[in-house]
């Protein structure tokens, strides 16, 4: 007895079945791809800022102990100075001689930015007067009289055993808003006028000229802080201390 081909695959000419996928079954499967993109980006972007916070912590650490490491091999137990001029201090700029004082100590250019801005044009200027303004370092500084309140920072000079026991804030990361009134037009026009790093993953930076996103209710979700006592850690922003000068600047008290 005689069994047709026919009869095992269901139709003549041996084609088992319909070939590739209908428009319906197309769509649903772009759908539950772009459902599975919206639920993992998130989770990609958080954990790419945790490392760099965690990378900002590392950097600010070592910054921290070079300072203290710096002061202990010389005579007068000094920190390096901070200062850009003996008249005026803005914190923001920094004195390129710290790097110069710190590098045999392995701080370098990069392990001085904050790792949530990255490399900018206008961190690194040569004119009018050289600065860096890759972090904001906190030590060998003028003493700065607060426009809003008055108080006085003092900021640390050189070691002292009890204080570098502290939590004294060395060095925190870039974030500063210059959107005041007694500004003006002293910015440079490359500087921009605020900056606001670790915000969910990203950072902004923006223009005297535009809207202050501050007053909006922005902010950074914290920065990173090296301290005196050679540790180092990411402090949410409501926990920071405000300082209003030329910039509005915060650090860990």
């Amino acid at each position: 007895m005689s069994t047709s081909l026919s009869a095992f695959t269901g139709r003549a000419g041996g084609r088992t079945g319909r070939q590739g996928f209908s428009l319906l079954e197309l769509l649903v499967i772009v759908g539950i791809i772009m459902l599975l993109l919206t639920i993992s980006l998130p989770v990609v972007h958080g954990v790419q800022e945790r490392q760099t916070r965690l990378k900002c912590q590392t950097n600010l650490r070592n910054f921290a102990a070079a300072c203290h490491q710096y002061a202990m091999n010389h005579a007068k137990q000094e920190y390096p100075a901070g200062s850009v001029s003996d008249e005026d201090d803005d914190y923001v700029q920094v004195s390129p001689a710290v790097l110069t004082d710190l590098g045999p100590y392995g701080v370098t250019p990069e392990s001085a930015t904050c790792q949530s801005i990255g490399k900018q044009d206008w961190l690194f200027a040569d004119d009018p007067a050289p600065y860096i303004m890759g972090t904001i370092y906190w030590l060998g500084r003028l003493d700065i009289v607060d426009a809003d309140d008055e108080t006085i920072y003092q900021s640390r000079q050189k070691y002292d055993y009890f204080y570098d026991m502290s939590s004294v804030t060395v060095v925190t990361c870039m974030a500063y808003d210059a959107h005041t009134p007694e500004t003006g037009d002293s910015l440079e026009v490359d500087q921009p006028a605020s900056v606001m790093p670790h915000v969910a993953n990203t950072y902004g930076e923006y223009a005297l000229t535009q809207p202050n996103p501050w007053l909006d209710g922005q902010h950074p979700d914290g920065l990173a802080v090296g301290f005196l006592g050679g540790s180092a850690k990411f402090v949410p922003f409501e926990d920071l201390t405000e300082i209003t000068q030329l910039h509005r600047i915060w650090y860990a008290p």
